[in-house]
Protein backbone atom coordinates (compact mmCIF):
# COMPACT_ATOMS: atom_id res chain seq x y z
CA UNK A 1 0.00 0.00 0.00
CA UNK A 2 2.72 2.51 0.88
CA UNK A 3 3.94 2.14 -2.61
CA UNK A 4 0.74 3.14 -4.19
CA UNK A 5 -0.60 -0.41 -5.28
CA UNK A 6 -4.01 -0.77 -4.14
CA UNK A 7 -5.58 -3.08 -5.70
CA UNK A 8 -2.80 -5.63 -5.36
CA UNK A 9 -3.21 -4.56 -1.45
CA UNK A 10 -6.70 -5.31 -1.49
CA UNK A 11 -5.61 -8.68 -3.17
CA UNK A 12 -3.23 -9.92 -0.38
CA UNK A 13 -5.88 -8.57 2.37
CA UNK A 14 -8.46 -10.61 1.04
CA UNK A 15 -6.37 -13.58 0.80
CA UNK A 16 -5.64 -12.71 4.26
CA UNK A 17 -9.19 -12.78 6.01
CA UNK A 18 -9.53 -16.21 3.93
CA UNK A 19 -6.48 -17.45 5.88
CA UNK A 20 -7.14 -15.65 9.50
CA UNK A 21 -9.88 -18.32 10.76
CA UNK A 22 -11.33 -17.72 13.60
CA UNK A 23 -8.85 -15.14 14.88
CA UNK A 24 -10.64 -11.94 15.95
CA UNK A 25 -7.99 -9.80 16.53
CA UNK A 26 -6.47 -10.49 13.02
CA UNK A 27 -9.93 -10.39 10.92
CA UNK A 28 -10.33 -6.71 12.71
CA UNK A 29 -6.60 -6.20 11.43
CA UNK A 30 -7.17 -6.64 8.20
CA UNK A 31 -10.75 -5.05 7.68
CA UNK A 32 -8.59 -2.32 8.97
CA UNK A 33 -6.06 -1.87 6.74
CA UNK A 34 -8.51 -2.79 3.91
CA UNK A 35 -10.58 0.86 5.42
CA UNK A 36 -7.35 2.51 5.17
CA UNK A 37 -6.57 1.37 1.20
CA UNK A 38 -10.29 2.72 0.06
CA UNK A 39 -9.87 5.82 1.99
CA UNK A 40 -6.86 6.22 0.63
CA UNK A 41 -8.64 5.16 -3.38
CA UNK A 42 -11.36 7.69 -1.93
CA UNK A 43 -14.07 4.93 -1.71
CA UNK A 44 -15.68 6.39 1.37
CA UNK A 45 -18.32 4.04 1.69
CA UNK A 46 -16.19 0.84 1.10
CA UNK A 47 -13.72 2.30 4.03
CA UNK A 48 -16.65 2.82 6.13
CA UNK A 49 -18.09 -0.93 5.74
CA UNK A 50 -14.86 -2.35 5.85
CA UNK A 51 -14.27 -0.01 9.19
CA UNK A 52 -17.45 -1.15 10.89
CA UNK A 53 -16.75 -5.24 9.98
CA UNK A 54 -13.11 -4.86 11.81
CA UNK A 55 -14.97 -3.32 15.11
CA UNK A 56 -17.70 -5.87 15.07
CA UNK A 57 -14.29 -8.77 15.34
CA UNK A 58 -12.93 -6.38 17.97
CA UNK A 59 -15.04 -3.57 19.68
CA UNK A 60 -12.20 -3.11 22.39
CA UNK A 61 -9.94 -1.96 19.64
CA UNK A 62 -9.94 1.79 18.76
CA UNK A 63 -8.23 1.55 15.08
CA UNK A 64 -11.95 0.69 13.70
CA UNK A 65 -13.61 3.58 15.35
CA UNK A 66 -10.88 5.97 13.79
CA UNK A 67 -11.18 4.30 10.72
CA UNK A 68 -14.76 4.85 10.69
CA UNK A 69 -14.88 8.44 12.27
CA UNK A 70 -12.37 9.79 8.92
CA UNK A 71 -14.64 7.86 6.46
CA UNK A 72 -17.64 9.61 7.94
CA UNK A 73 -16.69 12.96 8.25
CA UNK A 74 -15.35 12.65 4.24
CA UNK A 75 -18.74 11.25 3.69
CA UNK A 76 -20.62 14.75 5.54
CA UNK A 77 -22.30 12.29 8.17
CA UNK A 78 -21.07 14.53 11.23
CA UNK A 79 -22.70 13.27 13.90
CA UNK A 80 -21.76 9.94 13.41
CA UNK A 81 -18.28 11.21 12.70
CA UNK A 82 -17.94 12.80 16.26
CA UNK A 83 -19.53 9.97 18.00
CA UNK A 84 -17.27 7.34 16.07
CA UNK A 85 -14.21 9.80 17.54
CA UNK A 86 -15.37 10.29 20.72
CA UNK A 87 -15.88 6.16 21.05
CA UNK A 88 -12.28 5.30 19.93
CA UNK A 89 -10.32 8.36 21.98
CA UNK A 90 -12.38 6.06 24.95
CA UNK A 91 -10.76 3.54 23.49
CA UNK A 92 -7.30 4.55 22.82
CA UNK A 93 -4.29 4.37 24.47
CA UNK A 94 -2.79 8.11 25.43
CA UNK A 95 -0.49 8.05 23.08
CA UNK A 96 -2.65 7.71 20.47
CA UNK A 97 -5.05 10.32 21.64
CA UNK A 98 -3.71 13.52 19.85
CA UNK A 99 -5.44 11.63 16.43
CA UNK A 100 -8.56 11.59 18.26
CA UNK A 101 -8.53 15.51 19.58
CA UNK A 102 -7.52 16.49 16.15
CA UNK A 103 -10.24 14.69 14.08
CA UNK A 104 -12.96 16.17 16.74
CA UNK A 105 -11.19 19.86 15.96
CA UNK A 106 -11.30 18.69 12.43
CA UNK A 107 -14.81 17.28 12.54
CA UNK A 108 -16.32 20.19 14.48
CA UNK A 109 -15.06 23.27 12.06
CA UNK A 110 -15.86 21.71 9.05
CA UNK A 111 -19.13 20.71 10.55
CA UNK A 112 -19.45 23.98 11.73
CA UNK A 113 -18.71 25.30 8.33
CA UNK A 114 -21.62 23.61 7.00
CA UNK A 115 -24.11 24.35 9.24
CA UNK A 116 -24.50 21.70 11.77
CA UNK A 117 -23.36 21.58 15.72
CA UNK A 118 -22.11 18.08 15.62
CA UNK A 119 -18.69 19.17 17.14
CA UNK A 120 -20.16 21.41 19.64
CA UNK A 121 -22.90 19.21 21.50
CA UNK A 122 -22.11 20.64 25.01
CA UNK A 123 -23.70 23.09 27.05
CA UNK A 124 -24.54 26.49 26.18
CA UNK A 125 -22.72 29.02 28.20
CA UNK A 126 -24.58 32.16 28.39
CA UNK A 127 -21.86 35.54 28.74
CA UNK A 128 -23.83 38.70 29.87
CA UNK A 129 -23.10 42.45 28.19
CA UNK A 130 -20.95 44.40 30.92
CA UNK A 131 -22.93 47.26 29.53
CA UNK A 132 -21.97 51.14 29.27
CA UNK A 133 -18.51 50.43 31.65
CA UNK A 134 -17.14 47.46 29.61
CA UNK A 135 -14.68 50.20 28.40
CA UNK A 136 -13.60 50.20 32.07
CA UNK A 137 -12.68 46.75 31.92
CA UNK A 138 -14.72 45.15 34.06
CA UNK A 139 -17.44 42.13 34.16
CA UNK A 140 -21.24 42.71 34.22
CA UNK A 141 -23.35 43.35 37.44
CA UNK A 142 -23.00 40.77 39.82
CA UNK A 143 -26.33 38.07 40.04
CA UNK A 144 -26.27 35.57 43.29
CA UNK A 145 -28.55 33.39 41.66
CA UNK A 146 -26.50 33.16 38.38
CA UNK A 147 -23.20 33.61 39.76
CA UNK A 148 -23.30 31.53 42.79
CA UNK A 149 -20.36 32.43 45.37
CA UNK A 150 -18.56 35.88 44.38
CA UNK A 151 -15.59 35.40 46.53
CA UNK A 152 -13.21 33.20 44.48
CA UNK A 153 -9.34 32.87 44.24
CA UNK A 154 -7.74 34.56 41.05
CA UNK A 155 -7.52 31.85 37.88
CA UNK A 156 -10.30 29.83 39.89
CA UNK A 157 -14.38 30.29 38.55
CA UNK A 158 -17.55 28.90 40.17
CA UNK A 159 -18.76 26.01 37.48
CA UNK A 160 -21.33 24.45 39.71
CA UNK A 161 -24.08 26.33 41.59
CA UNK A 162 -24.47 25.23 45.18
CA UNK A 163 -27.30 22.89 45.41
CA UNK A 164 -29.87 23.09 48.55
CA UNK A 165 -28.90 20.05 49.87
CA UNK A 166 -25.84 21.60 51.90
CA UNK A 167 -23.16 21.13 49.17
CA UNK A 168 -20.44 22.85 50.85
CA UNK A 169 -19.84 27.01 49.10
CA UNK A 170 -16.04 25.77 48.01
CA UNK A 171 -17.52 22.25 46.74
CA UNK A 172 -18.61 24.64 43.38
CA UNK A 173 -15.05 26.14 42.90
CA UNK A 174 -12.85 25.00 40.05
CA UNK A 175 -13.27 22.34 37.60
CA UNK A 176 -15.26 19.41 39.48
CA UNK A 177 -16.99 18.98 42.42
CA UNK A 178 -14.72 17.05 44.76
CA UNK A 179 -15.55 13.08 45.24
CA UNK A 180 -14.66 11.22 48.33
CA UNK A 181 -12.75 7.76 47.99
CA UNK A 182 -15.97 5.94 47.11
CA UNK A 183 -16.63 8.00 44.34
CA UNK A 184 -19.34 9.90 45.75
CA UNK A 185 -19.46 13.96 46.29
CA UNK A 186 -18.17 15.00 49.95
CA UNK A 187 -20.93 16.42 52.23
CA UNK A 188 -21.37 19.18 54.45
CA UNK A 189 -23.71 17.35 56.86
CA UNK A 190 -22.61 15.22 60.00
CA UNK A 191 -23.87 11.95 58.47
CA UNK A 192 -24.31 10.76 54.45
CA UNK A 193 -28.14 11.30 53.48
CA UNK A 194 -29.50 9.94 50.21
CA UNK A 195 -31.07 12.64 49.45
CA UNK A 196 -27.96 14.74 49.93
CA UNK A 197 -25.79 12.57 47.63
CA UNK A 198 -28.60 12.66 44.66
CA UNK A 199 -28.65 16.02 44.42
CA UNK A 200 -24.71 17.07 44.66
CA UNK A 201 -24.49 14.24 42.02
CA UNK A 202 -27.34 15.93 40.01
CA UNK A 203 -25.36 19.59 40.94
CA UNK A 204 -26.79 22.53 38.46
CA UNK A 205 -24.01 23.73 35.98
CA UNK A 206 -23.42 27.02 35.61
CA UNK A 207 -24.25 28.39 32.39
CA UNK A 208 -24.50 32.56 32.86
CA UNK A 209 -21.43 34.53 33.24
CA UNK A 210 -20.09 37.98 34.07
CA UNK A 211 -17.23 37.88 31.47
CA UNK A 212 -16.17 35.77 28.50
CA UNK A 213 -12.69 35.06 30.29
CA UNK A 214 -14.74 33.48 32.81
CA UNK A 215 -17.19 31.45 30.45
CA UNK A 216 -13.91 30.61 28.90
CA UNK A 217 -12.49 29.07 32.28
CA UNK A 218 -15.58 27.21 33.19
CA UNK A 219 -16.52 26.06 29.03
CA UNK A 220 -15.48 21.95 28.48
CA UNK A 221 -14.81 20.48 25.03
CA UNK A 222 -17.85 20.96 22.80
CA UNK A 223 -19.29 23.65 25.03
CA UNK A 224 -21.17 26.81 23.50
CA UNK A 225 -20.60 30.16 24.69
CA UNK A 226 -23.05 32.81 23.66
CA UNK A 227 -22.29 36.31 23.67
CA UNK A 228 -25.54 38.28 24.58
CA UNK A 229 -26.11 41.73 22.57
CA UNK A 230 -23.91 44.77 24.02
CA UNK A 231 -20.33 45.35 24.83
CA UNK A 232 -18.09 43.13 26.50
CA UNK A 233 -13.92 43.18 27.02
CA UNK A 234 -11.19 41.30 28.14
CA UNK A 235 -11.79 41.82 31.81
CA UNK A 236 -8.50 44.50 31.24
CA UNK A 237 -6.03 41.65 32.28
CA UNK A 238 -2.37 43.38 31.38
CA UNK A 239 -0.60 39.78 31.86
CA UNK A 240 -2.91 37.37 29.98
CA UNK A 241 -5.56 37.46 27.05
CA UNK A 242 -8.85 35.57 26.82
CA UNK A 243 -6.99 31.90 25.96
CA UNK A 244 -8.76 30.01 23.80
CA UNK A 245 -7.30 26.42 24.69
CA UNK A 246 -10.78 24.04 24.08
CA UNK A 247 -12.75 22.77 21.18
CA UNK A 248 -15.58 25.55 21.69
CA UNK A 249 -17.62 27.67 19.81
CA UNK A 250 -17.96 30.98 20.70
CA UNK A 251 -20.61 33.31 18.79
CA UNK A 252 -22.06 36.78 19.21
CA UNK A 253 -26.05 36.96 19.59
CA UNK A 254 -28.22 38.84 16.71
CA UNK A 255 -26.41 40.33 13.41
CA UNK A 256 -22.78 41.51 13.35
CA UNK A 257 -22.40 44.09 15.12
CA UNK A 258 -24.77 44.01 18.32
CA UNK A 259 -21.80 42.24 19.97
CA UNK A 260 -18.53 44.18 19.99
CA UNK A 261 -15.58 43.05 22.32
CA UNK A 262 -13.75 46.58 23.54
CA UNK A 263 -10.33 44.97 24.56
CA UNK A 264 -8.12 47.64 25.79
CA UNK A 265 -5.06 46.31 26.94
CA UNK A 266 -1.63 45.23 25.87
CA UNK A 267 -2.49 41.78 25.34
CA UNK A 268 -4.17 39.95 22.44
CA UNK A 269 -7.97 40.07 22.55
CA UNK A 270 -7.55 36.59 22.05
CA UNK A 271 -4.82 33.74 22.17
CA UNK A 272 -6.11 30.87 20.01
CA UNK A 273 -4.03 27.63 20.94
CA UNK A 274 -7.16 24.84 20.14
CA UNK A 275 -7.56 24.20 16.27
CA UNK A 276 -11.31 23.18 17.08
CA UNK A 277 -12.08 26.69 18.06
CA UNK A 278 -14.65 29.00 16.47
CA UNK A 279 -15.31 32.42 16.68
CA UNK A 280 -18.18 33.36 14.76
CA UNK A 281 -20.37 36.55 14.22
CA UNK A 282 -17.89 38.62 16.86
CA UNK A 283 -16.61 42.81 16.69
CA UNK A 284 -12.98 42.69 17.80
CA UNK A 285 -11.96 46.21 18.56
CA UNK A 286 -8.77 45.80 20.33
CA UNK A 287 -6.76 49.30 21.62
CA UNK A 288 -3.58 48.40 22.64
CA UNK A 289 0.21 48.10 21.29
CA UNK A 290 -0.97 43.81 20.52
CA UNK A 291 -2.01 42.06 17.85
CA UNK A 292 -6.12 41.86 18.06
CA UNK A 293 -6.14 37.88 17.72
CA UNK A 294 -3.20 35.40 18.00
CA UNK A 295 -3.28 31.84 16.73
CA UNK A 296 -0.52 29.41 17.61
CA UNK A 297 1.35 27.90 20.67
CA UNK A 298 4.72 26.63 22.01
CA UNK A 299 6.77 23.72 23.02
CA UNK A 300 4.52 20.48 24.29
CA UNK A 301 1.30 23.07 24.21
CA UNK A 302 1.29 23.08 20.45
CA UNK A 303 -1.64 20.88 19.50
CA UNK A 304 -0.73 21.50 15.73
CA UNK A 305 2.90 19.91 16.29
CA UNK A 306 1.47 17.46 19.11
CA UNK A 307 -0.88 15.58 16.58
CA UNK A 308 1.61 14.97 14.30
CA UNK A 309 1.54 16.10 9.99
CA UNK A 310 -0.74 13.34 9.42
CA UNK A 311 -3.67 14.42 11.66
CA UNK A 312 -3.32 17.95 11.27
CA UNK A 313 -6.70 19.51 11.42
CA UNK A 314 -6.98 20.97 7.67
CA UNK A 315 -8.54 24.04 8.65
CA UNK A 316 -9.10 25.03 12.05
CA UNK A 317 -10.20 27.35 14.18
CA UNK A 318 -11.96 29.04 12.23
CA UNK A 319 -12.99 32.97 12.60
CA UNK A 320 -16.26 33.62 10.60
CA UNK A 321 -18.36 36.39 9.81
CA UNK A 322 -15.96 38.90 12.45
CA UNK A 323 -14.91 42.44 12.04
CA UNK A 324 -11.07 42.77 13.48
CA UNK A 325 -9.95 46.12 14.33
CA UNK A 326 -6.04 47.21 15.96
CA UNK A 327 -5.29 50.24 17.12
CA UNK A 328 -2.08 49.83 17.26
CA UNK A 329 -0.77 46.55 16.12
CA UNK A 330 -1.36 43.79 13.44
CA UNK A 331 -4.92 42.61 13.12
CA UNK A 332 -3.80 38.52 13.03
CA UNK A 333 -0.90 36.56 13.31
CA UNK A 334 -0.06 33.28 13.11
CA UNK A 335 3.05 32.05 14.55
CA UNK A 336 4.57 28.65 15.31
CA UNK A 337 3.23 25.72 13.14
CA UNK A 338 -0.55 26.41 13.83
CA UNK A 339 -2.70 26.63 11.09
CA UNK A 340 -6.33 28.80 10.70
CA UNK A 341 -9.37 29.70 8.39
CA UNK A 342 -10.50 33.14 8.49
CA UNK A 343 -13.65 33.25 6.20
CA UNK A 344 -16.05 36.33 5.53
CA UNK A 345 -13.79 38.63 7.82
CA UNK A 346 -13.44 42.04 7.17
CA UNK A 347 -9.87 43.25 8.70
CA UNK A 348 -8.51 47.12 9.42
CA UNK A 349 -5.15 47.57 11.27
CA UNK A 350 -2.45 50.01 12.64
CA UNK A 351 -0.10 47.78 10.81
CA UNK A 352 -0.27 44.41 9.32
CA UNK A 353 -3.78 42.79 8.65
CA UNK A 354 -2.61 39.56 8.99
CA UNK A 355 0.82 38.30 9.49
CA UNK A 356 2.20 34.51 9.20
CA UNK A 357 5.55 33.83 11.25
CA UNK A 358 7.19 30.36 10.88
CA UNK A 359 5.79 27.82 9.47
CA UNK A 360 2.52 28.51 10.12
CA UNK A 361 -0.70 28.63 7.71
CA UNK A 362 -3.69 30.71 6.82
CA UNK A 363 -6.14 30.60 4.49
CA UNK A 364 -8.78 33.34 3.94
CA UNK A 365 -12.08 33.17 1.82
CA UNK A 366 -14.17 36.58 1.22
CA UNK A 367 -12.09 38.29 3.28
CA UNK A 368 -12.02 41.94 3.25
CA UNK A 369 -8.81 43.59 4.38
CA UNK A 370 -8.75 47.64 4.64
CA UNK A 371 -7.04 50.59 5.84
CA UNK A 372 -3.89 48.91 7.29
CA UNK A 373 -1.49 51.06 7.96
CA UNK A 374 0.96 49.01 7.04
CA UNK A 375 1.00 45.87 4.23
CA UNK A 376 -2.42 43.98 4.22
CA UNK A 377 -1.15 40.54 4.48
CA UNK A 378 2.80 39.88 5.67
CA UNK A 379 4.55 36.70 5.62
CA UNK A 380 7.81 35.72 6.73
CA UNK A 381 9.98 32.68 7.12
CA UNK A 382 8.03 29.41 5.99
CA UNK A 383 4.40 31.18 6.08
CA UNK A 384 1.91 29.97 4.12
CA UNK A 385 -0.97 32.11 3.04
CA UNK A 386 -4.17 30.84 0.69
CA UNK A 387 -6.25 33.55 -0.26
CA UNK A 388 -9.44 32.91 -2.12
CA UNK A 389 -11.79 35.60 -3.49
CA UNK A 390 -10.82 37.76 -1.13
CA UNK A 391 -10.50 42.11 -1.46
CA UNK A 392 -7.32 44.44 -0.27
CA UNK A 393 -7.62 47.91 -0.07
CA UNK A 394 -5.94 51.20 0.69
CA UNK A 395 -3.32 49.84 1.94
CA UNK A 396 -0.69 52.35 3.41
CA UNK A 397 2.40 49.82 2.24
CA UNK A 398 2.05 46.83 0.17
CA UNK A 399 -0.83 44.90 -0.42
CA UNK A 400 1.21 41.51 0.26
CA UNK A 401 4.66 40.98 1.11
CA UNK A 402 5.93 37.18 0.57
CA UNK A 403 10.32 37.48 2.17
CA UNK A 404 12.42 34.61 3.33
CA UNK A 405 11.49 30.90 2.64
CA UNK A 406 7.62 32.47 2.45
CA UNK A 407 4.96 31.58 0.01
CA UNK A 408 1.27 32.96 -1.36
CA UNK A 409 -1.24 31.70 -3.36
CA UNK A 410 -4.35 33.54 -4.58
CA UNK A 411 -7.36 33.16 -6.88
CA UNK A 412 -10.20 36.34 -8.20
CA UNK A 413 -8.24 38.34 -5.50
CA UNK A 414 -8.51 42.22 -6.00
CA UNK A 415 -5.78 44.66 -4.80
CA UNK A 416 -6.31 47.93 -5.00
CA UNK A 417 -5.25 51.14 -3.74
CA UNK A 418 -2.22 50.39 -2.23
CA UNK A 419 0.58 53.15 -2.08
CA UNK A 420 3.34 50.26 -2.59
CA UNK A 421 3.47 47.60 -5.38
CA UNK A 422 0.19 44.97 -4.83
CA UNK A 423 2.97 42.19 -4.83
CA UNK A 424 6.32 42.29 -3.08
CA UNK A 425 8.31 39.08 -3.17
CA UNK A 426 11.87 38.76 -1.97
CA UNK A 427 14.42 36.50 -0.69
CA UNK A 428 13.61 33.09 -1.68
CA UNK A 429 9.66 34.22 -1.76
CA UNK A 430 6.72 32.71 -4.02
CA UNK A 431 3.90 33.80 -5.23
CA UNK A 432 1.30 32.00 -7.36
CA UNK A 433 -1.91 34.11 -8.60
CA UNK A 434 -4.62 32.78 -10.67
CA UNK A 435 -7.27 35.27 -11.77
CA UNK A 436 -6.42 37.74 -9.85
CA UNK A 437 -6.23 41.23 -10.14
CA UNK A 438 -4.11 44.46 -9.04
CA UNK A 439 -4.84 48.32 -10.15
CA UNK A 440 -5.12 52.00 -8.39
CA UNK A 441 -1.40 50.22 -6.51
CA UNK A 442 2.35 52.17 -6.94
CA UNK A 443 3.32 48.87 -8.56
CA UNK A 444 1.89 45.61 -9.69
CA UNK A 445 4.29 42.46 -9.31
CA UNK A 446 7.45 42.76 -8.24
CA UNK A 447 9.99 40.37 -7.65
CA UNK A 448 13.46 40.82 -5.82
CA UNK A 449 16.65 38.40 -4.90
CA UNK A 450 15.67 34.26 -5.81
CA UNK A 451 11.58 34.88 -5.65
CA UNK A 452 10.00 33.58 -8.26
CA UNK A 453 6.07 34.68 -9.27
CA UNK A 454 3.71 32.02 -11.02
CA UNK A 455 0.83 33.91 -12.68
CA UNK A 456 -2.21 32.81 -14.71
CA UNK A 457 -4.89 35.02 -16.10
CA UNK A 458 -4.23 37.94 -14.19
CA UNK A 459 -4.55 42.02 -14.47
CA UNK A 460 -1.92 43.77 -13.43
CA UNK A 461 -1.96 47.48 -13.59
CA UNK A 462 1.08 49.42 -11.95
CA UNK A 463 -0.14 53.07 -11.39
CA UNK A 464 2.90 55.73 -11.85
CA UNK A 465 5.40 52.97 -11.45
CA UNK A 466 6.18 49.77 -12.87
CA UNK A 467 3.94 47.11 -13.43
CA UNK A 468 6.11 43.84 -13.81
CA UNK A 469 9.52 44.19 -12.04
CA UNK A 470 11.97 40.79 -12.45
CA UNK A 471 15.37 42.13 -10.58
CA UNK A 472 18.12 40.47 -10.62
CA UNK A 473 19.44 37.09 -12.40
CA UNK A 474 18.22 34.77 -9.83
CA UNK A 475 14.58 36.54 -9.82
CA UNK A 476 12.04 34.24 -11.90
CA UNK A 477 8.54 34.81 -13.16
CA UNK A 478 6.46 32.43 -14.79
CA UNK A 479 3.47 33.82 -16.33
CA UNK A 480 1.01 33.02 -18.59
CA UNK A 481 -2.32 34.49 -19.80
CA UNK A 482 -1.92 37.44 -18.27
CA UNK A 483 -2.61 41.60 -18.87
CA UNK A 484 -0.05 43.36 -18.22
CA UNK A 485 -0.80 47.68 -18.59
CA UNK A 486 1.94 49.04 -17.75
CA UNK A 487 6.11 48.50 -18.09
CA UNK A 488 8.10 45.48 -17.63
CA UNK A 489 11.60 45.84 -15.68
CA UNK A 490 13.60 42.41 -16.46
CA UNK A 491 16.40 41.04 -17.98
CA UNK A 492 16.16 40.98 -22.10
CA UNK A 493 15.63 36.85 -21.88
CA UNK A 494 13.10 37.50 -19.19
CA UNK A 495 11.24 40.41 -21.00
CA UNK A 496 10.82 38.53 -24.17
CA UNK A 497 9.44 35.53 -22.27
CA UNK A 498 7.13 37.28 -20.67
CA UNK A 499 6.09 39.47 -23.76
CA UNK A 500 5.68 36.25 -25.74
CA UNK A 501 3.91 33.58 -23.55
CA UNK A 502 0.48 34.47 -24.02
CA UNK A 503 0.05 37.66 -22.72
CA UNK A 504 -0.90 40.88 -23.40
CA UNK A 505 1.56 43.48 -22.58
CA UNK A 506 -0.21 47.64 -22.79
CA UNK A 507 1.56 50.52 -23.01
CA UNK A 508 0.25 53.58 -20.91
CA UNK A 509 0.86 56.81 -22.09
CA UNK A 510 2.56 58.21 -19.56
CA UNK A 511 5.96 58.94 -17.89
CA UNK A 512 6.67 55.59 -16.00
CA UNK A 513 9.58 55.46 -13.41
CA UNK A 514 10.70 54.11 -10.43
CA UNK A 515 9.00 55.90 -7.27
CA UNK A 516 10.19 58.44 -5.03
CA UNK A 517 11.62 57.62 -1.89
CA UNK A 518 9.05 58.66 0.54
CA UNK A 519 5.92 56.94 2.04
CA UNK A 520 6.17 52.97 1.80
CA UNK A 521 9.71 53.60 -0.11
CA UNK A 522 11.31 55.39 1.99
CA UNK A 523 14.22 53.75 3.43
CA UNK A 524 14.18 53.04 7.50
CA UNK A 525 16.83 51.27 9.00
CA UNK A 526 14.60 49.18 10.90
CA UNK A 527 14.76 45.34 11.26
CA UNK A 528 11.91 44.84 13.04
CA UNK A 529 9.30 46.51 11.47
CA UNK A 530 10.33 47.20 7.75
CA UNK A 531 11.49 44.46 5.18
CA UNK A 532 15.20 45.81 3.86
Amino acid sequence: MKAGRFQEALEHYARGLAAAGSDARATATLHSNIAAVHMRTGAYLKALTAAQRAAAQDPTWWKPALRSAQANLKLARWAAAAAAAEQGRALAPSAESGAFAALLDDIAVQAYLRGSLAGFPGTCLHVRSAGDEAWLGGPAPYDPQLDGPEAVDPGQVVKYLPSAAGLKGDAALGAVVPLGPDGAPLQAGPAPDRLVTWQAQHAQRRTSFRSLKEAMLAAEDGDRILLGSGTHNGMGCAVQAIVVDKRVLIQGEGQLGEVVIDQRSNTPTFRIQSPGAVIHNLVLDQTGFKETVLVGAKGPTDPWRRAGAAALPSQGPLLLGCSIKSSGDDGVNLSGTARATLQHCTISAKKSGVRVFGAARATLVGCTLENCFETAVKLMDKGHAELIRCHISDSAEDGIVVMDSANVSAVETEISGCKGPALDASDAGQARLVACRARDCQGGAWAWDRAALHLRDCVLEGGATHTLVLHGAESRGDIKGCTIRGSIVAADDQSRSVIQRENTVLPVQRHIGWPMEDGPFRFVPNPYTRKQ
